[in-house]
Protein backbone atom coordinates (compact mmCIF):
# COMPACT_ATOMS: atom_id res chain seq x y z
CA UNK A 1 0.00 0.00 0.00
CA UNK A 2 1.23 3.59 -0.88
CA UNK A 3 1.20 6.72 1.34
CA UNK A 4 -1.83 7.67 -1.19
CA UNK A 5 -3.66 5.23 -0.71
CA UNK A 6 -3.32 5.06 3.57
CA UNK A 7 -4.48 8.23 3.00
CA UNK A 8 -7.41 7.84 0.63
CA UNK A 9 -8.63 5.13 3.97
CA UNK A 10 -9.03 8.90 5.95
CA UNK A 11 -12.52 9.19 7.29
CA UNK A 12 -13.69 11.70 9.15
CA UNK A 13 -14.85 10.59 12.66
CA UNK A 14 -16.94 12.84 15.12
CA UNK A 15 -16.20 10.18 18.46
CA UNK A 16 -12.49 8.03 17.52
CA UNK A 17 -13.11 6.77 20.99
CA UNK A 18 -16.52 4.75 20.46
CA UNK A 19 -16.09 4.22 16.28
CA UNK A 20 -13.06 2.38 17.98
CA UNK A 21 -13.18 1.23 21.41
CA UNK A 22 -10.88 2.75 22.74
CA UNK A 23 -11.14 5.27 25.62
CA UNK A 24 -8.01 7.04 25.44
CA UNK A 25 -10.04 8.65 22.59
CA UNK A 26 -13.25 9.01 23.96
CA UNK A 27 -15.42 12.35 22.33
CA UNK A 28 -12.09 13.08 20.31
CA UNK A 29 -12.71 14.08 17.00
CA UNK A 30 -10.71 13.58 14.30
CA UNK A 31 -9.34 10.95 11.12
CA UNK A 32 -9.54 7.63 11.49
CA UNK A 33 -7.24 5.60 8.60
CA UNK A 34 -7.17 1.90 8.07
CA UNK A 35 -10.27 2.05 10.30
CA UNK A 36 -8.52 2.23 13.74
CA UNK A 37 -5.44 4.35 13.13
CA UNK A 38 -6.48 7.78 14.06
CA UNK A 39 -5.27 11.86 14.29
CA UNK A 40 -6.98 13.71 16.75
CA UNK A 41 -8.44 17.20 15.93
CA UNK A 42 -7.15 19.38 18.40
CA UNK A 43 -8.98 22.86 20.07
CA UNK A 44 -7.68 25.62 18.19
CA UNK A 45 -7.79 23.97 14.49
CA UNK A 46 -4.80 21.90 15.19
CA UNK A 47 -4.24 18.11 14.74
CA UNK A 48 -2.61 15.50 17.54
CA UNK A 49 -0.86 11.88 17.10
CA UNK A 50 0.62 9.81 19.50
CA UNK A 51 2.98 6.80 18.82
CA UNK A 52 3.86 5.16 21.48
CA UNK A 53 5.53 7.53 23.89
CA UNK A 54 5.87 9.93 21.45
CA UNK A 55 3.25 13.16 20.49
CA UNK A 56 3.28 15.15 17.49
CA UNK A 57 1.02 18.47 17.13
CA UNK A 58 0.42 19.99 13.43
CA UNK A 59 -1.61 22.92 12.43
CA UNK A 60 -1.25 20.55 9.19
CA UNK A 61 -2.64 17.29 8.89
CA UNK A 62 -0.21 16.50 6.27
CA UNK A 63 2.45 16.70 8.75
CA UNK A 64 0.78 13.72 10.59
CA UNK A 65 0.02 11.33 7.82
CA UNK A 66 3.60 10.20 7.12
CA UNK A 67 3.97 9.54 10.58
CA UNK A 68 1.26 7.49 10.68
CA UNK A 69 1.48 5.73 7.96
CA UNK A 70 5.27 4.85 8.40
CA UNK A 71 3.70 3.55 11.78
CA UNK A 72 1.24 1.60 10.12
CA UNK A 73 3.90 -0.26 7.55
CA UNK A 74 6.55 -0.87 10.62
CA UNK A 75 3.28 -2.44 12.29
CA UNK A 76 2.51 -4.59 9.34
CA UNK A 77 -1.05 -2.83 8.96
CA UNK A 78 -0.64 -2.04 5.23
CA UNK A 79 -0.07 -5.06 4.50
CA UNK A 80 -3.52 -6.67 6.11
CA UNK A 81 -6.11 -3.68 5.15
CA UNK A 82 -8.03 -4.18 2.02
CA UNK A 83 -9.70 -1.37 0.05
CA UNK A 84 -13.07 -1.38 -0.52
CA UNK A 85 -11.91 -1.52 -4.40
CA UNK A 86 -10.33 -4.52 -3.83
CA UNK A 87 -12.66 -6.37 -1.76
CA UNK A 88 -15.59 -6.08 -4.65
CA UNK A 89 -13.36 -6.96 -6.83
CA UNK A 90 -12.21 -10.14 -4.41
CA UNK A 91 -15.46 -10.95 -4.05
CA UNK A 92 -17.32 -10.42 -7.34
CA UNK A 93 -14.06 -13.23 -8.58
CA UNK A 94 -15.47 -15.12 -6.30
CA UNK A 95 -18.95 -15.35 -7.00
CA UNK A 96 -18.30 -15.26 -10.66
CA UNK A 97 -16.30 -18.42 -10.23
CA UNK A 98 -18.48 -20.49 -7.80
CA UNK A 99 -22.25 -19.06 -8.85
CA UNK A 100 -21.26 -17.98 -12.93
CA UNK A 101 -22.07 -14.22 -12.61
CA UNK A 102 -20.81 -10.54 -11.40
CA UNK A 103 -23.41 -9.62 -8.32
CA UNK A 104 -22.33 -5.77 -8.45
CA UNK A 105 -23.11 -5.27 -12.31
CA UNK A 106 -26.73 -7.36 -11.81
CA UNK A 107 -27.73 -5.12 -8.40
CA UNK A 108 -25.92 -2.03 -7.98
CA UNK A 109 -26.91 -1.37 -4.61
CA UNK A 110 -25.99 -5.09 -3.53
CA UNK A 111 -23.06 -4.92 -0.57
CA UNK A 112 -19.69 -6.90 -0.13
CA UNK A 113 -21.27 -7.97 3.31
CA UNK A 114 -24.34 -9.55 1.58
CA UNK A 115 -22.10 -11.04 -1.26
CA UNK A 116 -19.90 -12.46 1.46
CA UNK A 117 -22.79 -13.59 3.12
CA UNK A 118 -23.92 -15.46 -0.42
CA UNK A 119 -20.42 -16.92 -0.87
CA UNK A 120 -21.10 -18.55 2.88
CA UNK A 121 -24.40 -19.13 2.07
CA UNK A 122 -23.89 -21.15 -1.37
CA UNK A 123 -20.51 -23.40 0.69
CA UNK A 124 -23.09 -23.96 2.89
CA UNK A 125 -25.45 -25.41 0.12
CA UNK A 126 -22.77 -27.38 -1.38
CA UNK A 127 -21.34 -29.11 1.71
CA UNK A 128 -25.20 -30.07 3.05
CA UNK A 129 -25.52 -31.62 -1.19
CA UNK A 130 -22.25 -33.39 -0.52
CA UNK A 131 -23.07 -34.90 2.61
CA UNK A 132 -26.63 -36.36 1.25
CA UNK A 133 -24.65 -37.65 -1.94
CA UNK A 134 -21.95 -39.25 0.30
CA UNK A 135 -25.26 -41.13 2.57
CA UNK A 136 -26.77 -42.44 -0.36
CA UNK A 137 -23.41 -43.41 -2.02
CA UNK A 138 -22.40 -45.74 0.90
CA UNK A 139 -23.55 -49.01 1.11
Amino acid sequence: MTREEFIATRTECSDIGAAIADDRADGAPGYLYLGSLYIERLPGGTFGLVIGNREYQSADLADLEPKLFDFAVAKGRTETYETDAKRRSRLAAAYIEQIGYDPFEGDPTISPDEVEQALRDHALEIAKADAIAARHNQP
